[in-house]
């Protein structure tokens, strides 16, 4: 009689599905992620323009250009995810948007602004706080999967 370990579980996965449909799969899911969080933005630009208006290191007269840049760069990342296209540029571009935000919500958590992040613009609701920024890191781990594992990009010597 087999028991259930984990290696017998692994070795089953493997088996059934290859990898390169796992990291395919997985690239499609992460923009098609981005592209949502880009279009809820934009459908909801008054109220992500408010978030951005919450951290104060933002000068007023960037709020607008922001806040039709960043949904736009999600967007575009994002099909470039689901589309397989400039892999070498888009993957590490969405890990720098993903660093630059969650660097932005440390500063809004440490200061006491326990807020929305805004990272789907009020479509979904968000308790954010520190679980966006643990989110925010297990997308980078996904896209961090994805430089590793994908034969289009660079590897790792």
């Amino acid at each position: 009689m087999r028991t259930l370990r984990l290696e017998n579980i692994l070795q089953a996965w493997h088996g059934a599905l290859p990898k390169r449909t796992l990291i395919s799969a997985l690239r499609i899911l992460l923009g098609l992620v981005f592209i949502f969080s880009g279009m809820a933005k934009i459908f909801h630009l008054g109220a992500f323009m408010r978030t951005l208006a919450a951290y104060p290191f933002l000068p007023d007269w960037t709020l607008f250009y922001l806040a039709i840049l960043i949904p736009m760069a999600e967007y575009f990342l994002g099909a470039c995810l689901v589309l397989g296209l400039f892999l070498r540029w888009a993957i590490p571009s969405l890990l720098g948007l993903l660093l630059i935000f969650s660097g932005a919500l440390v500063y809004q958590l440490l200061a006491g602004n326990a807020g929305s992040c805004g990272c789907f613009g009020g479509i979904v609701p968000e308790p954010g706080g520190w679980w966006a920024v643990l989110r925010n890191g297990t997308i980078a781990g996904l896209l961090g999967i994805l430089v590793w594992f994908d034969k289009d990009m660079p590897k790792n010597k």
